[in-house]
């Protein structure tokens, strides 16, 4: 089981720390420290969720009580935002709270001198990198701009355009594996109506 651990100070917390604490729980698979949050992997669901019962609001430092809780799947559909040159003040929170003003964020991870933001909606991710690029965030002015990834992703899920055979005149779909079959056989049933009308089309008589 996957487990998130957030408000953790990772320039002063070790992995081999972390996986000690929650060992009492249950068997550690696997521990991973960032800037301010962890990712700790326990065998037994049971194990896992006595750990989180147990460990959420501990401090394992003065004043830096842990957010605890089951990792959760991020939906696919979200807009991932870049944000550049991140203070080391700057809190995952503080940041979260930031774009919060501007719509939903699914899930807000501080790496270093950078992090990245995932939006639900399309228009609250522009509106976000509007007002917030170029924005001063703990002395810092923070770089805000759509992931490349995220830009991908979103291009990728757009539907196949049609386009029009320049010899036949005929609409045509793109060959692609993403065009179902469904799409397929209303495409043939039109070019068979076409050619079926062919034959009774009045011809223009000629000039000559």
């Amino acid at each position: 089981m996957k487990i998130f651990v957030g408000n953790v100070d990772g320039a002063d917390t070790t992995p081999e720390e972390l996986a000690a604490l929650f060992s009492r729980f249950g068997t550690v698979m696997s521990c991973a420290v960032m800037k301010q949050f962890a990712f700790v992997h326990v065998r037994e669901a049971a194990g896992a969720l006595r750990a989180i019962e147990a460990l959420h609001g501990h401090e394992l430092r003065p004043g830096r009580a842990l957010v605890v809780e089951m990792s959760r799947p991020r939906p696919l559909n979200t807009w991932k935002i870049f944000v550049g040159n991140v203070s080391a003040a700057c809190t995952s929170q503080e940041l979260r709270s930031l774009f919060e003003r501007h719509g939903p964020v699914i899930e807000c991870d501080v790496v270093k001198d950078y992090a990245f933001v995932h939006m639900e909606k399309e228009a609250d991710a522009k509106a976000a990198i509007e007002q917030l690029n170029g924005k001063e965030v703990k002395g810092k002015r923070i770089n805000v701009e759509l992931s490349i990834k995220g830009r991908r992703a979103h291009l990728e899920r757009r539907p196949p355009a049609r386009r029009r055979d320049q010899s036949s005149g005929r609409l045509s779909l793109p060959s692609s594996p993403r065009v179902g079959a469904a799409a397929v056989a209303i495409l043939a049933f039109c070019q068979r109506r076409e050619e079926e009308a062919a034959p009774h089309l009045l011809r223009a008589p000629s000039r000559w």
